[in-house]
Parts: C-alpha cells; sequence; structure tokens
C-alpha cells in the first residue's frame, strides 16, 4: 500500500498505516483475520484515499483469481464525482494502468473500473445494487446517510462463498438517523472492549459523546492528520464559525449525539404485576420468534393459556432456526405453529422451517397490528402472565409503541433495539388465544388438497 501511495506521490499518514497493518491481518493460510472493518473518524483526514489505496490494492495486487468489488457512497453520483473525476486519472497517470489495462466504465449503470484483474463498481445505496455476483471486497462509505441495513445485506450474501473477502465500514459520526451506522460502531467498540481480535476490527477517533467539543486540547485525540501537520486547529476553529453547532461535532470531531434512554413502555408497576416466577404456558402452544432489524438480537417466546415465556433470547440470529427445530424434535406434538412478522429479519427462517415440515407461518404486517393491540390490551387488564426472564426489561426499554393505520405496533427505539421478546410475544400470545386460524401446512405433494389454493394466496399475500 506505501509503494502504490508513493507511486502517486504521497505517503501513508500514520492512523493509516496503523488501520491498514491491522485489518489487511492474515493467518496462517492467507485469509483476512478479519472480516469486517469499521472506521469511524471525522472529514478530511485522509479516508477517502485510504480506500482508494485500499481497493486498488485488491484490485491488482491481491490474488491470481480476479476480484470483484464494490463501492458505495450517499449515491452513485457522489461516488463518480469522487472517483472517476479525481482518483481515477490520477491513478492512470502511473506505469500500473498501462501493465493491467485499466479502463474507466462511464456507462449509466455501469460507472467504475476494469482491468485483466477484476472490476470495480461504485453502485448506490439501493437494496437490489450487488446482487447477482459473488464479491470479494465491499466498502460502504459514507455510512452515515445509509436509513437502513439494506446495502450490506445485499453485499454479505455475495461475499459468502469468498474465504478471503472483506466489508468495510466507513463514515465520521451521523445524526439520530444514522442507525446503521451506529449499530456497526457499538458492535465494533463491543468487539474492542472484549478484547476480541479476530472477525471484527474496529477503528474510531472522536470525541466522547459527553466530551466537551469546545476544549481544543482534545481535538488532538479525534482528528489524526493534526498529528501529521494534515489538518490544524485554525481550521476547525473556522469551521465552528461556518457550521451548526451539531454538524461541527459531528463532521470536525467524530462526535456522535447522546442517544436519550427511553421509559420503558409498560409502567414498572403494572409490569411487576403480571411477572409469575412459577408460571408455564399449557395447553395450545404457539411459538413466535423475532429479531432486531439489524439482527443484532433475537428471541423465541412460547405463549399458552394465557401464559407468556421466552425461551431463549441471544446474540444475533444465526442460533434461532437450530433452536425452533429442537423445540419441535422435542415437543412437536405440542406446538400448533411459529410465526414471525412479515417483513422481519426472520422470514427466511421461515421459509427454511416449513420445507421440512415444521408449521411456520409468515404473519401480515396489518395482522402484526392487531397482534400487538391484542397483547397490549391483554397487559393492561391483566389477561395474561410472563414467566420473569432479563431479556423482558431490555426489550420494555428498547421498543416504544407506535400507531399502525386504526392499530398499534411496537416499535424499536433504534435500529439494533432488542425488539424479539415482545414482537415475540404479541404474534405467539395473539394466534394462542385463537385469534389466528392455525392448521397443519400443507406440502407442495398436496397440491390437489382442498384447501392448498386458499392458503398458498395467504401465504403469497403475508409474503
Amino acid at each position: 500500500m506505501a509503494r502504490l501511495a508513493e507511486l502517486l506521490g504521497f505517503a501513508l499518514m500514520w492512523w493509516q498505516k496503523l488501520v491498514l497493518d491491522v485489518a489487511l491481518e492474515v493467518d496462517d493460510q492467507g485469509r483476512p483475520v478479519y472480516r469486517v472493518v469499521i472506521v469511524s473518524i471525522p472529514r478530511q483526514q485522509g479516508k477517502t484515499f485510504l480506500l482508494f489505496l485500499l481497493i486498488m490494492h485488491r484490485l491488482l495486487c491481491w490474488s491470481a483469481d480476479r476480484q470483484i468489488i464494490t463501492y458505495s457512497a450517499q449515491s452513485v453520483t457522489d461516488a463518480v464525482n469522487v472517483w472517476e473525476e479525481k482518483l481515477f486519472p490520477m491513478f492512470l497517470e502511473t506505469p500500473l494502468a498501462e501493465a493491467f489495462e485499466l479502463q474507466p466504465l462511464r456507462s449509466p449503470g455501469n460507472a467504475g473500473l476494469r482491468s485483466v484483474t477484476g472490476r470495480l463498481i461504485l453502485t448506490s445505496t439501493s437494496k437490489s445494487a450487488g446482487h447477482g455476483q459473488s464479491m470479494d471486497l465491499a466498502v460502504l462509505d459514507e455510512a452515515h446517510a445509509y436509513r437502513d441495513s439494506s446495502r450490506e445485506a445485499a453485499v454479505v450474501p455475495a461475499m459468502r462463498a469468498r474465504p478471503d473477502a472483506q466489508l468495510w465500514v466507513v463514515s465520521t459520526a451521523g445524526d439520530e438517523l444514522s442507525e446503521y451506522f451506529r449499530s456497526r460502531v457499538e458492535m465494533g467498540r463491543d468487539h474492542v472492549q472484549a478484547g476480541r481480535r479476530e472477525g471484527v476490527a474496529h477503528f474510531e477517533w472522536g470525541l466522547d459523546a459527553d466530551a466537551d467539543a469546545e476544549d481544543e486540547s482534545l481535538w488532538w485525540d479525534a482528528c489524526p492528520a493534526m498529528i501529521d501537520g494534515r489538518v490544524t486547529v485554525e481550521t476547525i476553529r473556522a469551521e465552528r464559525a461556518l457550521m451548526t453547532e451539531d454538524d461541527w461535532r459531528r463532521a470536525a470531531l467524530n462526535q456522535w449525539r447522546e442517544v436519550r434512554q427511553s421509559d420503558p413502555m409498560v409502567d414498572v408497576d403494572v409490569w411487576e404485576g403480571l411477572l409469575a416466577p412459577g408460571a408455564a404456558p399449557s395447553g395450545r402452544l404457539v411459538l413466535g420468534m423475532a429479531a432486531a432489524r439489524d439482527r443484532s438480537t433475537s428471541a423465541v417466546v412460547v405463549s399458552g393459556n394465557g401464559v407468556v415465556e421466552v425461551i431463549r433470547a441471544g446474540s444475533r440470529v444465526d442460533w434461532l432456526e437450530d433452536s425452533v427445530r429442537g423445540l419441535f424434535r422435542a415437543h412437536g406434538d405440542d406446538i400448533a405453529a411459529v410465526l414471525t412478522p412479515a417483513r422481519g429479519p426472520l422470514v427466511t427462517v421461515a421459509d427454511n422451517l416449513r420445507m421440512d415440515g415444521i408449521p411456520a407461518m409468515v404473519v401480515p404486517v396489518v395482522e402484526v397490528a392487531d397482534a400487538c393491540g391484542s397483547l397490549w390490551a391483554a397487559i393492561h387488564s391483566g389477561a395474561v402472565t410472563f414467566r420473569p426472564h432479563p431479556a423482558w426489561w431490555r426489550s420494555l426499554i428498547d421498543v416504544k409503541t407506535a400507531q399502525s393505520g386504526e392499530g398499534m405496533i411496537f416499535k424499536g427505539v433504534r435500529f439494533s433495539a432488542e425488539i424479539g421478546p415482545l414482537i415475540g410475544a404479541a404474534v405467539s400470545f395473539w394466534a394462542a388465544e385463537g385469534h389466528k386460524r392455525i392448521g397443519s401446512v400443507p406440502q407442495v405433494a398436496d397440491w390437489d388438497d382442498p384447501g392448498f389454493d386458499e392458503w398458498l394466496a395467504e401465504y403469497q399475500d403475508a409474503s
């Protein structure tokens, strides 16, 4: 990387060297130790040039296999403006351009760079961008502008079959709408604080949320380019006069605004009156499964005869499908169905379970509102009992009520909110109390069954 920088007439700054030395560490098989790299840093520190070198190194020098790389910014136009108008011309003047037959791509929908060693594609942040081909490196730049995880969801599956693939998520701090990038920063911090040295590499320069941004002595820690003399105290002072305070804190010092913890969704006294340590669901059991929007947490809940219990709540979602299968192996005769909300992260899990004959159902959005309203009414009338579990309280703090048509829904207060326990409780309690028709799920072989067309129509509507 340093040699590539020298070809372009630059020397790497100390913080750029640190990021590259750690993020590109490889194991004994030559594969990256870190599959995910997160970089959070103020503006004008040299981030774009770092990403440019990263991409060119991967494209030209990584391996004998052709590399497919995607770069996303706030829009395709922004990506093209940065790369095609500023960075590509600079690199095309080097001897490497001729040696690797570098060719800019300028046709609509195909902006990027092509060479004999691979291809760089400048993409949008749309949900479909990146689908359809294997991918070796995905760079999500300006991630504070992404309003959901759809871009990540588009590229991660495309990297699954590539053992040396990496996802880079890079940005300056965002605002209250930057839920996706905030969730990734929190994930990175958790990995660092836990002392983990594989899987996720996290780099962050900036001020703590409660730090005094006017204290100029703190700026040196927040802005690594100040140490190299690329950014000065006078520059940051001048920006302070030109920008709003919030924008200045975010862009110049990478300082997140503190997110106020919400009050619990249900009054503490009401909730404690519904807890019963010895309670257990019985009779016609229904499982509910749900996950946070960023898939950072998930839960399986069971309801029956007015009692609701968290079976398991944990990090990520990769454990959940096997857990539900195990429950059906052990208690299948007692379980009527397993439900999950449509448009939720677990629709694919429901599809996989149904293919194995497990009665998994996707609940349409309008019925999820009915389910939330049903549980809300039961909570405030004392018609439901909860078996105590630590996940309940985390979910009560992370969830709020919101209007949905004439009904209501439970909604996370942030992108990584732990909604699984309460959403799972809502759909399972609602179905167990008889508000949802549950029967055996027909298999494809039962196409001539009189009820199959009706079931198929319901399933397609739900999906």
